[in-house]
């Protein structure tokens, strides 16, 4: 009885032990260093170079090494393209990594004029203080119809050749910004839709008519601002 009575005594005590071993390494763990930065930039039209005014821009925070994780604050440009993210919390841990991003263009990849839209960002930026992102924005829509008052009787007929003025048109893969419109696509009033990923930006039309025998060619444009719908009517 006395030998195990002093066992469980050692296996007590043992316990004890080991409970404030375990207290004193959790308190004694070394808390991350968290930094107080600022990052500032500039977001930039790729296909015209001018800089993209009130366009949204996300800080990006990875809290593990996979990138599973993430949270985001974001902040928009001003009328100069220019963004900033004062005072935000950068871990030092390994753990940690950072992003500046802006939409995703879809021309990445094979432009003659890449997009620059996400940017791997250090724990500090003295080394870059002034970081540059580079997209081309789209439109949600754009649309062209015909007056109310106006319709196409065959042999009657209208073309609309539609081209985004600044993009590359030398670039083979370029079909997103070319639109070729006909009299099919509008007759009856509708609305011939040139679809999505339609790139933002000053499109200039060529209009050839015929109408009772006569051919006309007209010039105009329109332009199409990031995320807005729009709609050209054209009379015949």
């Amino acid at each position: 009885m006395i030998i195990l009575d002093i066992s469980m005594q050692f296996n007590y005590h043992l316990k004890i032990i080991l409970y404030f071993s375990i207290l004193l390494l959790f308190s004694c763990k070394k808390k991350d260093k968290i930094n107080h930065e600022t990052f500032r930039g500039t977001v930039v039209n790729t296909a015209s170079g001018l800089p993209l005014k009130n366009y949204p821009v996300y800080f990006v925070t990875y809290g593990d090494a996979s990138k599973k994780y993430s949270t985001s604050i974001t902040t928009r440009t001003d009328n100069n393209g220019a963004f900033i993210f004062e005072n935000v919390e950068v871990n030092q841990s390994i753990d940690y990594s950072y992003e500046l991003r802006v939409k995703r263009s879809e021309t990445e990849g094979y432009s003659s004029q890449p997009s620059v839209s996400t940017i791997n960002i250090g724990k500090n930026n003295t080394s870059n203080p002034n970081y540059q992102l580079k997209t081309l924005p789209w439109v949600y829509s754009f649309a062209v119809k015909l007056d109310q008052a106006t319709s196409i009787i065959y042999p009657d007929s209208i073309s609309i050749d539609i081209k985004h003025e600044l993009w590359d048109t030398n670039d083979p893969f370029n079909y997103l910004f070319q639109t070729i419109i006909t009299s099919r696509e509008l007759r009856n009033g509708y609305k011939s839709y040139l679809g999505s990923q339609k790139a933002m930006g000053l499109w200039r039309m060529n209009i050839l008519k015929i109408k009772n025998g006569i051919t006309t060619n007209t010039l105009d444009s329109v332009f199409l601002d990031f995320e807005t719908q729009t709609t050209y009517t054209l009379s015949f």
